[in-house]
């Protein structure tokens, strides 16, 4: 099965004056994702997801003046503490199918366990500068953080006869392995995310979905 996710974000942000220049700093950041996905199945209970990330990552300066922290730039190019492209991390995740109620009423859960590859696409200095000493022209961002993690993941739903038609939802864990080769080990990350599908509804033809995700993500 093969799929694809597109993922668009645009921020627009400001901050205050720094120590090191007097003026406001604002500007905007456009995230622009896809990531392809080939879902294999092995056996009956288990499958093989393979998937990566392309996309580019653009930052709009507004201010008129140079800055050694912000400038118009995009993710496709180097920087002095940052390596340029398109690609981002990639993912591999194998599923174990616990339990299928088939076509009827019931419960399916799977239990799965991944990793994820980083691209080059990242930061090679800390861009805060947290250890002291002058503060040189850098970039904020990347396609990737550099660093392999692995995943370990739950998911349990719910087929009824009456609305929602599919209840349940997904628990995941992404943690590093380590730090990467330039010394930054990024966060562990726990999310839950819940959703609600219900019946086609004749005026709207069309279903309703209802979706709630928390996450946590531990100092990098």
């Amino acid at each position: 099965m093969l799929g694809l996710d597109n993922n668009a974000q645009y921020i627009d942000w400001w901050h205050e004056e720094l120590e090191d220049e007097s003026f406001d700093h604002s500007g905007t950041l456009s995230t622009f994702l896809l990531q392809p996905r080939l879902t294999i199945g092995l056996s009956n209970y288990w499958n093989l997801s393979v998937s990566t990330t392309l996309g580019n990552r653009y930052m709009d300066w507004r201010p008129d003046t140079s800055s050694k922290h912000h400038r118009d730039e995009g993710s496709l190019d180097d920087y002095d503490n940052a390596h340029g492209g398109y690609l981002g991390d990639s993912e591999i995740m194998l599923r174990y199918l616990v339990l299928n109620v088939g076509g009827g009423t019931g419960s399916r859960f799977f239990i799965g366990g991944g990793l994820i590859i980083p691209s080059k696409n990242a930061l090679t200095s800390d861009p805060y500068f947290l250890a002291g000493g002058n503060i040189e022209d850098h970039r904020h961002f990347s396609m990737s953080e550099g660093t392999y993690k692995a995943i370990i993941e739950m998911q349990l739903f719910k087929k009824n006869m009456k609305n929602p038609v599919f209840i349940g939802g997904v628990f995941k864990v992404l943690k590093p392995i380590g730090e990467n080769e330039y010394g930054f080990k990024s966060s562990t990350i726990t999310s839950l995310f819940l959703s609600a599908l219900t019946k086609n509804i004749a005026i709207l033809s069309g279903a309703i979905s209802t979706n709630f995700r928390v996450q946590n993500a531990t100092p990098a």
